[in-house]
């Protein structure tokens, strides 16, 4: 009797975890699919949606780069196009973070490095948050590739998706205490 209770016990903890293992896994793959998913507007895949918010903001910026009038109590203030090359620079930065080798950006950053005023640092220096982005998806896409080929045997593909770990799991550990 006390053979089996530390049994169960030591296979109660080994099902948690390969639940918690096999739900982080799942939260994983779901997240990752989102990018496809929000991808959908209207209906119709738009591939590599998050360069081309980059690819419009840039565009934005440059438009808009002159400088612009605003009345602010009473005084007119002149807002600096300087500012603006430099978001619409790093908005290009951003978007070559993504997709390297997209030729017209790439003709786009040479028209920028013409532009007067504009530092070549700027289109060196992606913005912050496209950066933690591209870093934190290729972390996740690592763990999954590293999931799929250590755990390959556990999670093999069926027709309907993934077996259910947990479950396969348990039953390995019956059979090994029938046996």
């Amino acid at each position: 009797m006390q053979v089996r209770r530390r049994f169960y016990f030591a296979c109660g903890k080994l099902i948690v975890s390969l639940a918690i293992a096999d739900h982080f896994t799942y939260c994983l793959r779901c997240k990752l699919e989102c990018r496809t998913v929000l991808a959908n507007v209207n209906g119709e895949y738009v591939e590599d949606l998050l360069p081309i918010m980059y690819h419009y903001l840039q565009i934005a910026y440059f438009k808009s780069k002159r400088g612009t009038v605003s009345r602010s109590l009473g005084f007119f203030i002149f807002l600096s196009s300087v500012g603006k090359l430099e978001k619409a620079s790093r908005a290009v930065a951003s978007y070559l973070l993504f997709l390297p080798d997209d030729q017209e950006m790439l003709s786009n950053r040479e028209v920028y490095l013409e532009e007067e005023g504009v530092e070549a640092a700027w289109l060196r220096r992606p913005r912050e948050e496209a950066v933690k982005y591209r870093d934190r998806e290729r972390r996740e896409e690592a763990l999954l590739q590293f999931v799929d080929r250590s755990f390959k045997e556990v999670a093999e593909e069926e027709k309907g998706g993934v077996r259910n770990v947990v479950l396969e799991a348990f039953e390995k550990e019956v059979r090994k205490v029938r046996q």
